[in-house]
């Protein structure tokens, strides 16, 4: 069976006599946990230990990816919930929606994946001087005066946030205290029907095409994507009918969200209400894919190894020490769901009989002399027994050095 950091993750039952297990979940907390305990919610088993920063939830039933990653997360959500009440312990989840392992199963086959997103930080310095025909330095300008808006305050409670649900409910407020100051709800007037109205309308002043990521119309994009899918499901306390409690979005598809969400946000404060944007220079989207798609297409490789030494920016090797390094397979570089995000993956069938080393360490090599471009690791190792494939994706996003921040 598959584990990580010694939890129990899954697959297939063992010589041991270890159940089967189709799916399961592991995410870092910001803390290592105060508590050593095993709940069984709603048919998962969440399990933590005292001192470690690992949190598992595994299921018996064989769950596609999607599911897994919706239940399982929820299920981890509930116990520490439960924990916060019970034991006036709190933990926080890091990374929900941009690193996790997972154990999920397609086409009869139980598969491990590693997700982990990297920040990739840039930025631009400019500075300039104006001179008349003469060669005199010509004054500068008086800076634009600063704008404050009530929208300001959800803006900054959001980004303060350590939590992505409540940065997105912040933010969402934020943007209807925005929508307000451009045309107030009138009387009679349901929410829908104002937020469609309004969203025209800004889409008439200024040109947010660039921001959407399709070809759908600004409002028709926030109603459904953002809106129905996203807030109505985030402030809406009671249980939908036939629904034991209320359902949130699953951590994947709301930290997308928040991301496009925030950049259209931006927009509109800055040309429509006169709020200075600030900051320094920007890398463009296009630009960061040009810059990682040239030493990605001169070789790519995805390797692991069971070196137990810490990943560190300063790495050389995947393999420090002589460890193993062991090549995964299908290797491929990809734009990612978004602008400012690009991914690279790859998958590693299990050998049908024997098994494979644990994971410590993965990462990404480039060119013929297989330099080491970037490294993360497993803390506690992953082993990986009991399934048919592992899967590693390594996404890469854009963080201009004056960009908001989007990972929570």
């Amino acid at each position: 069976m598959a584990t990580i950091d010694g939890f129990l993750l899954g697959g297939r039952p063992d010589s041991e006599g270890c159940a089967d297990h189709g799916a399961a979940i592991a995410y870092r907390l910001r803390a290592p946990c105060q508590v050593s305990r095993s709940d069984e919610i709603d048919g998962w088993i969440v399990e933590s230990v005292v001192g470690k920063s690992t949190i598992v939830a595994r299921s018996p039933q064989a769950l596609n990816r999607r599911e897994a990653i919706a239940a399982g997360t929820e299920n981890i959500q509930r116990y520490l919930d439960l924990l916060s009440y019970e034991r006036f312990t709190v933990s926080e989840l890091e990374g929900v929606g941009t690193g996790h392992v997972l154990l999920y199963a397609r086409d009869n086959l139980r598969i491990v994946e590693i997700m982990a997103t990297s920040d990739l930080g840039m930025g631009v310095s400019v500075t300039a001087a104006v001179y008349d025909y003469e060669g005199n330095p010509k004054p500068t300008p008086p800076r634009q005066p600063a704008v404050w808006t009530p929208a300001l305050r959800f803006y900054r409670l959001s980004q303060a946030s350590s939590d992505l649900y409540e940065a997105y409910r912040n933010l969402w407020l934020g943007l209807e205290t925005l929508l307000s100051t451009i045309s107030a709800k009138r009387a009679e007037e349901g929410e829908r029907k104002w937020l469609r109205r309004v969203l025209v309308e800004v889409a008439a002043r200024i040109d947010v095409r660039p921001l959407l990521p399709d070809s759908r119309d600004l409002a028709d994009y926030m109603l459904a994507d953002q809106y129905e899918r996203m807030r109505c499901y985030l402030f809406h306390a009671k249980p939908e009918d036939g629904m034991a409690a209320p359902t949130l979005p699953d951590p994947e598809s709301l930290a997308l969200a928040y991301a496009q969400l925030i950049r259209i946000w931006r927009d509109i404060a800055h040309h429509l209400i006169g709020v200075r944007q600030g900051g320094i220079g920007v890398v463009t989207y296009e630009g960061f894919r040009a810059l990682l798609f040239t030493p990605f297409a001169s070789g790519l490789d995805v390797v692991y190894s069971d070196a137990r030494v810490p990943a560190g920016n300063e790495d050389k090797q995947i393999n420090p020490g002589g460890a193993v390094r062991i090549k995964l397979e299908n290797a491929c570089y990809q734009d990612g769901a978004m602008p400012g995000l690009v991914s690279v993956s790859a998958t590693l069938p299990m050998p049908a009989q024997g098994s494979l080393p644990e994971l410590w360490r993965f990462g990404c090599e480039i060119g013929p002399e297989k330099v080491l471009f970037c490294v993360g690791g497993v803390e506690g190792g992953l082993g990986l027994s009991g399934i048919d494939q592992l899967d590693i994706q390594q996404v890469f996003r854009l963080k201009n050095a004056s960009s908001p921040k989007v990972a929570f």
